[in-house]
């Protein structure tokens, strides 16, 4: 399944020229569910829980997150981190494509690859991902607790989405 996300996601990439952050729930016995998912600094935390609300009143078995970002490698990552100088705004960043995984089983996963653009089109990927076999390096945290560990009745699974609903309508008040 994340191989193909992975394959889904260059594909679109190279066609359209961009791709716009979302989150890919999949369910066991329903077709996947993709929502929109807000990156942005200020609203990526509330963002997170309402995906988890979402997760659990959908019964997902598994959850990929899709997004184009800039990011800054090795030395000047740390040298522009202590500075506050964001990735977005470094005169190092690079342009990619990032694509995290996880399922119920405990299967996590991240794909970054680096965006190459010819005459300013897409034209290739260079895979940059970081081994997660690395002792001490993990990416255990808001994608591994996403899961419910029990099936929730109807009336529970509709509490969630509503307040999961209410916190994505917040992030979008405004929006054109």
């Amino acid at each position: 399944m994340f191989n193909k996300i992975i394959d889904d996601a260059k594909s679109k990439l190279l066609k359209e020229g961009k791709i716009d952050s979302c989150a890919i729930l999949i369910r066991k016995s329903a077709s996947p569910l993709i929502i929109d998912f807000d990156t942005s600094p200020e609203n990526k935390e509330d963002e997170f829980i309402a995906l988890k609300l979402l997760c659990q009143a959908e019964g997902a078995i598994g959850l990929a997150l899709i997004a184009e970002a800039w990011m800054t490698l090795g030395k000047s990552s740390a040298d522009d981190y202590l500075k506050g100088i964001l990735p977005s705004e470094s005169k190092n960043r690079r342009e990619v494509l990032m694509i995290s995984y996880a399922d119920a089983e405990g299967v996590q996963s991240v794909k970054t690859y680096e965006i190459v653009r010819t005459d300013g089109r897409v034209s290739d990927f260079d895979d940059i991902s970081i081994s997660m076999a690395l002792p001490g390096l993990s990416i255990e945290g808001s994608m591994s607790e996403i899961f419910s560990a029990s099936d929730l009745k109807g009336s529970e699974k509709k509490k969630l989405r509503d307040t999961a609903m209410k916190i994505r309508k917040k992030n979008r008040k405004g929006r054109g």
